[in-house]
């Protein structure tokens, strides 16, 4: 995670301090857990937003491999959700910790996150596309 010429992201420095045993320790260990859904995403929100959000903090976007959020056509915009499949089942847990204190576009509410029930990218892109 780590370009030698940044800064160290949150969670670059999290994992190379190991505080991500502590900051998200109520957090399900389960090594094949790499898709969650997010909720409480503002609804204005575009997907490009959403990507630049979770690009910033993860300190870069090689951390997830696939993104989906669906769209309302009929109103055009989101529907408040997205799916996010992170590319490593070891960066879980400090993620999902990063992710339940954030609160996208400036919201008033945290999100919330949860295991999602179609698991991994491959298994994704098939549902989704």
């Amino acid at each position: 995670f780590l370009d030698q010429n940044q800064a160290p992201s949150p969670l670059a420095a999290s994992l190379q301090r190991g505080v991500f045993v502590k900051m998200a320790s109520h957090v399900k260990r389960d090594c094949n857990v790499t898709t969650f859904m997010i909720r409480n995403i503002p609804m204005e929100l575009s997907l490009v937003d959403v990507h630049s959000e979770l690009s910033n903090l993860f300190g870069n976007s090689d951390v997830f491999d696939f993104l989906h959020m669906p769209w309302d056509q009929k109103k055009g915009r989101n529907c408040g959700y997205a799916f996010v499949n992170l590319a490593h089942p070891s960066i879980a847990p400090i993620c999902v910790a990063m992710l339940e204190k954030h609160r996208f576009g400036g919201a008033t509410v945290p999100c919330e996150v949860r295991r999602a029930a179609t698991q991994g990218v491959v298994a994704n892109l098939t549902s989704f596309l």
